[in-house]
């Protein structure tokens, strides 16, 4: 978008770059609620005051499958178990 179309865009619904760049990184910051989603808490899927008595499961899955685990708890920035936490919570 060029920058005419921008500053058009920005003075139509009555903001400055400066407070969207606020506002993104208010909604992209995962510590704090923005009422579009709950706050989240790395590395537990609950809330920490939920002190769960947490106990280790084993299991086997196809290397592949893994695999895919492994990337898409990456792209969340997430540990493996707490991806798999999730998708268990899901279910």
């Amino acid at each position: 978008m060029d920058a005419i179309r921008e500053e058009d865009l920005l003075k139509q619904f009555g903001v400055t770059s400066h407070e969207l760049d606020q506002d993104a990184a208010a909604v992209e910051d995962e510590t704090m609620d923005d009422a579009l989603v709950s706050p989240v808490y790395y590395g537990f899927h609950l809330k920490p005051e939920a002190e769960e008595n947490m106990v280790s499961v084993t299991l086997r899955m196809p290397r592949q499958l893994l695999q895919e685990t492994d990337r898409a708890a990456a792209r969340y920035h997430i540990s493996r178990s707490e991806y798999v936490r999730r998708q268990l919570a899901r279910a």
